[in-house]
């Protein structure tokens, strides 16, 4: 039960399980009491909730028609602010209680729960065990977040749920929480998953450290880092800052013959104008007492090198480099429950500097020698993708040699050593790859065709190394790497105006190599890339101009057509107040003066005609925050009081006569969005059909040569009247309706998403401390393609995926990224897009057909009539349909004739001009 009478001290730390149950115990205390731990003269573990789910009472709620069943005590359904239809009813497995959550509906949002939790005043360490199932295969996204606006989540973790009753296990630890806040879970899309019980327990610091200690496992390394040598430079989970090219700007790489005081070689790093960059994760099994992090620099340039601990700096030092190997050395200490841990490496100005033997170690354990090192096991093995033409997005294409890298170093070599190797599929399928003899210190050498044996030629493999000794014993740590088969694209190495993916990223060479490789061909430039072409960025001052040519330049070196916003304003030119409130949305304030902005629109479009093709008007003003005329502090805190204007829709039908008459007046051949508007909205903002209505009635489409509007959702779609279908009618039904029922001109929808959250570290095995549970390789990939499919069905030119360049380092899925992993490489959901545009590119829909029950084939025509495909999209309860001979899966292998259609995506290649499956 919540025990909000207890007087907690802040010595104490809060724990979250959510466990089975075998006998229900009901709650006595409502979901809406708020406390406090003040924590004092505890002593004892203190349970905060103890909930058994299975019988509970009714729920009471203002949507009765839509939301239905009963609660333990303490729970409510938090979905009334959705168009959702849940059940809640209680159920037993084999005498175990749970409660069963159904949702057989959603228009819009997605089904929740909840229990309100006392606020925390203190550092606070938390543990939640989770205990659930779903017959449907559910994700269940559970969180510590405030109960009311801005619903600032402090935590948060998703869940795949299968049949089976499945216990996972997290810790994390939070700082003071001074606002109301509960435990949310939460379920998008229609099916059903079951709970048993959730338990919130409470234990102090000295509680805690004796459990851990308990728990760990003394392992006496000399080294917590996996790998410690730079023979074939970065491994897989280093990561490159997201604002840094590689290979032009920032060069990080290994020369065979440059060997450091290792005796292997060192890592050499190049930066023109600095550099930012993560070493691959590690975990602290014993996080108690000092730690030392140590790396030998030598080189040019001022370096401070970082330890990070689930994001955050737990201690720096500053490195003056000079031509003389230098130790740095950090103390810092371990976070408890901290997930993984990283050095970060950075430099402010134009840098050149090798480092080496690199170690992290328990401070008792650390040697006296300036330069003994030793790694953390007697051998280490490296992996590196062999150059090709996508290499360095690590993608090798389907007529390009499947081939790896290897170095293997030791300490000391061992007699009768072998190199394994092991290749792995995103079907769970592997392959053992021969093994090598290693005889030297250090020894190259290349897997030639590791594909060899699957049958499945698309999609992620990872390769799998490690050494033994002549008994079979591993004597290396394990190292690992992911590189993408994907078919060669069509556009690839060509401009291809008509195509209808995009993406947004910054200007990088593996970002734009990664966008082309899987069929993408256009990025919009909002928030990445927005400081290469905002008016804020590039107008500081009236007059004096600072423009940015290489980001944009090196877009079309690699055939990415541009999409440039015209948006942002200075601080001179705008409504800005005079002082600074909110870093970002401060440079989205109305221009008072329009020939200032006209001016902006003029000088850019002149100097970027015939690089950018096309420009979109701002972001997303129907959001006050982005479109404000001024700010009062007493409205509420950040983006609560910035003021809209009372005639902010005229006011933007204005901004777009402006921009789009003097980008005419430049290039007439430029393309020109307008409208600018979204599938939602509402609140403190215009809903998407409020403010087309008012863009429209302004005159607004008498400046355009294209509509825009944002789409995010976490809808299932590819089905009648699914969200996609339904949010094109909240954004431009108005402008059908006003122009006989179709709309005039085309409609690019140029942000959103439909896989939020769920750009999980999928296939990674060893390269992350705690690498996520039974993720599904595929979930991700499905959702991007039923949305984008179903926005081409719907007749939308062009859809601009948010976003690649949303990676910083690993998090637990992303909030706004799609496309990448946590260190900027090509996620899952990548190959999957990979696959629909090799098969619906250049193509347009014609007509939707019912295969069987739950069952749906989207056919398109190619439009030189040379052949049809059918997407087939199963909903999520569906009749059986037995795929025919010719079918591809959702990354585009060959799959067998009459195999069941499974929960995603396949094709149908069909012959030319076919109507029909």
């Amino acid at each position: 039960m919540l025990r909000s009478q207890s007087p907690f001290s802040s010595a104490h730390h809060l724990h979250v399980h959510i466990v089975m149950k075998k006998h229900f115990s009901a709650i006595s205390v409502a979901a809406t009491a708020i406390a406090a731990f003040s924590l004092t003269n505890v002593s004892d573990a203190q349970v905060a909730i103890d909930t058994a789910f299975g019988p509970g009472q009714a729920i009471q709620t203002s949507a009765p028609d839509r939301i239905t069943g009963s609660l333990p005590s303490g729970w409510r359904d938090n979905s009334e602010w959705a168009k959702v239809w849940v059940d809640y009813r209680p159920g037993e497995d084999q005498a175990r209680p749970f409660t069963r959550v159904s949702t057989s509906r959603i228009d819009e949002g997605w089904t929740q729960l909840n229990h309100s939790l006392p606020a925390i005043r203190g550092e606070t360490y938390v543990r939640l065990e989770l205990t659930a199932r779903s017959l449907d295969d559910k994700m269940l996204r559970v969180s510590l977040r405030e109960a009311g606006i801005p619903y600032t989540s402090y935590w948060e973790t998703t869940a795949k749920l299968g049949a089976e009753w499945k216990s996972l296990r997290y810790e994390f630890r939070r700082g003071k929480i001074d606002r109301p806040i509960g435990l949310y879970l939460s379920s998008e899309g229609t099916g059903t998953f079951d709970l048993a019980a959730v338990k919130l327990t409470c234990f102090t610091r000295d509680e805690l450290i004796a459990e851990l200690k308990r728990r760990a496992q003394e392992t006496g390394s000399k080294n917590l880092l996996r790998l410690s040598r730079f023979p074939l430079g970065m491994q897989m989970g280093w990561s490159l800052g997201r604002d840094y090219s590689d290979a032009d700007e920032v060069v990080i790489d290994s020369n065979p013959d440059y060997l450091g005081p290792s005796t292997f070689p060192s890592l050499h790093v190049q930066g023109t104008r600095g550099v930012d960059f993560y070493t691959t994760p590690f975990g602290i099994p014993n996080a108690f007492g000092k730690h030392l992090a140590r790396v030998l620099l030598k080189g040019q340039g001022q370096v401070a090198v970082r330890v990070i601990c689930d994001g955050r700096s737990l201690a720096t030092r500053q490195a003056a480099l000079t031509d003389t190997w230098q130790r740095i050395e950090i103390p810092f200490e371990p976070g408890l429950l901290a997930d993984c841990y990283s050095i970060r490496f950075e430099s402010a100005q134009p840098c050149d500097f090798h480092l080496d033997a690199m170690q992290v170690v328990p401070a008792d354990q650390a040697a006296d020698s300036p330069l003994e090192f030793a790694g953390q096991m007697p051998y280490e093995v490296a992996l590196q993708v062999p150059a090709s033409d996508a290499s360095a997005a690590r993608i090798q294409f389907d007529d390009e040699p499947a081939e790896m890298d290897y170095c293997v170093t030791a300490n000391e070599p061992v007699r009768d050593a072998r190199l394994c190797a092991k290749v792995f599929n995103a079907y769970g399928e592997s392959r053992d790859l021969p093994r090598a003899e290693v005889k030297d210190r250090t020894v190259y050498g290349r897997f030639a065709d590791f594909m060899h044996g699957f049958d499945k030629p698309f999609g992620p493999h990872r390769v799998e190394v490690w050494v033994e000794d002549a008994t079979g014993k591993r004597i290396s740590t394990f190292n690992e790497m992911l590189v993408y088969r994907l078919p060669r694209p069509k556009y690839w190495g060509k401009d291809a105006p008509n195509s209808a993916f995009g993406v947004h990223t910054n200007s990088t060479t593996r970002h734009c190599i990664m966008l082309k490789a899987i069929g993408a061909n256009w990025t919009r430039l909002h928030d990445a890339g927005l400081d290469y072409i905002g008016w804020y960025h590039l107008e500081p001052r009236k007059g004096q101009w600072q423009f940015r040519d290489e980001p944009i330049h090196r877009y079309r070196k690699h055939h990415v057509m541009i999409l440039g916003e015209l948006g942002t304003a200075p601080p001179w030119a705008s409504h800005h107040p005079g002082y600074d409130v909110n870093g970002y949305f401060d440079r989205f304030y109305q221009p008072r003066d329009l020939n200032d902005y006209a001016n902006y629109v003029r000088t850019v479009a002149e100097r970027y005609r015939g690089v950018i093709h096309a420009w979109d008007v701002w972001n997303e003003p129907w959001i006050t925050a982005w479109w404000g005329v001024g700010y009062d502090k007493n409205q509420g805190s950040d983006r609560e009081g910035y003021l809209r204007s009372p005639t902010a829709q005229k006011d933007f039908a204005e901004l777009m006569k402006t921009a789009y008459s003097n980008v005419k007046a430049v290039d007439p051949a430029t393309i020109v969005l307008g409208i600018n508007t979204t599938t939602g909205g509402g609140g403190s903002s215009f809903t998407g059909d409020e403010w087309t209505r008012g863009v429209v009635d302004a005159g607004g489409m008498q400046s355009l040569d294209a509509i825009a509007y944002h789409h995010y959702t976490g809808a299932f779609n590819l089905h009648p009247e699914d969200d996609v279908e339904r949010g094109y009618q909240t954004a431009v039904g108005y402008v059908a309706d006003k122009s006989g029922g179709q709309v005039p001109v085309p409609v690019w929808m140029t942000e959103g998403q439909n896989a939020r959250m769920l750009a999980l570290a999928d296939m990674y095995h060893h390269t992350l401390p705690n690498p996520p549970q039974d993720s599904d390789p595929f979930l991700a990939g499905d959702r991007q393609v039923r949305f984008l499919a179903s926005l081409r069905a719907r007749g939308v030119a062009k859809a601009f995926l948010y976003t690649m360049h949303g990676h910083g380092y690993f998090d637990d899925g992303g909030q706004w990224r799609a496309i990448t992993t946590g260190e900027g490489f090509l996620h899952t959901q990548g190959a999957a897009i990979a696959a629909l545009a090799g098969q619906i590119e250049d193509h347009h829909f014609t007509r939707r057909v019912k295969a069987t029950e739950g069952v749906w084939a989207y056919l398109f025509q190619a439009d030189d009539g040379s052949r049809a495909v059918a997407l087939l999209a199963p909903e999520e309860s569906h009749g059986e349909y037995l795929l025919p001979a010719g079918a591809l899966d959702l990354f585009g292998n060959s799959v067998p004739a009459g195999t069941p259609i499974g929960k995603t995506v396949c094709y149908l290649p069909l012959p030319a001009g076919a109507t029909g499956l």
